[in-house]
């Protein structure tokens, strides 16, 4: 029987797992996409041995009543993988459905492991969270050589317990740090689509004047993103900064400090790049 991914049952089930579909009543989930973007939806599919007449059950899938790619058709008794890309406009709940399409007869279509996820997107960022190279409990402005990743002007890296006084490293053992106007960048290849930037600041407790924080940058290909990054405290604090991509291709991340005035720095740990 071809499934269809397409219009909801007036029965609602919490788990796809209580509900087995029919060609009158559909198997679907409510479920919450919290990104906007290109998710994929990923289950495994087997026909039924028996049928009447012995011919295959097509389903089809579908979301919020658009059909997701074509009918799916079980090509043996034996459970197949099975894949289909599909877009998400808006964040929030959604409704996924599978619906048997041929009424004639008595055919059924066995679905397992229904999973949706963003596509795969590595972090093809190098050395994200500053821990080459190794500086134990000191320090190394324009670090370069294996690993590093980055390049550094009037910035570096430190470990924890170094002279900096930053506090203790949220991923791993070691930081960077922006002082004054200093930089730290890296290029880094990427496909289009909208994307996340993580990261964690904290202002070097020793400043001048006093208790004052260096705001940073970020950029993307020359571009900013978000607005400036300042650290509220000593303390590290996550960072979520949207963003999007137009090509394909190498771009460009550039953290820059933007006070010149008195001694400011900013520690920058785990810095990861995501859906």
């Amino acid at each position: 029987m071809p499934i269809e991914l397409t219009s909801i049952c007036a029965r609602e089930f919490p788990s796809v797992s209580n509900h087995s579909p029919t060609a009158s009543c559909p198997l679907f989930e409510i479920f919450s996409l919290p990104i906007v973007g290109a998710p994929s939806s990923r289950f495994t599919t087997v026909r039924r041995s028996w049928t009447a007449p012995s011919t295959r059950f097509p389903r089809t899938a579908a979301a919020e009543q658009d059909k997701l790619g074509g009918l799916i058709t079980p090509p043996g008794t034996g459970f197949t993988p099975v894949s289909i890309p599909f877009s998400i406009a808006a964040a929030g709940a959604h409704a996924l459905q599978f619906a048997g399409t041929d009424a004639t007869g008595d055919k059924s279509t066995f679905i397992d492991n229904v999973a949706i996820g963003s596509a795969a997107i590595p972090n093809t960022l190098a050395n994200t969270s500053f821990e080459a190279p190794v500086v134990g409990n000191g320090f190394a402005y324009g670090p370069t050589g294996a690993n590093v990743g980055w390049t550094f002007a009037s910035a570096g890296v430190q470990g924890n317990g170094s002279a900096w006084g930053a506090a203790v490293a949220p991923n791993g053992s070691q930081t960077a740090f922006i002082q004054q106007t200093g930089t730290i960048s890296q290029t880094f290849n990427l496909d289009p689509g909208n994307y996340t930037l993580a990261l964690q600041v904290a202002r070097r407790n020793y400043s001048v004047p006093a208790g004052s924080a260096q705001p940073i940058r970020v950029t993307i290909d020359g571009t900013q993103i978000g607005s400036l990054v300042t650290p509220p405290s000593t303390a590290f604090t996550p960072i979520a900064i949207p963003f999007s991509i137009a090509t394909s291709g190498m771009h460009t991340l550039v953290f820059t400090g933007t006070d010149a005035s008195g001694d400011k720095s900013t520690f920058i740990d785990a810095v990861t790049i995501g859906p």
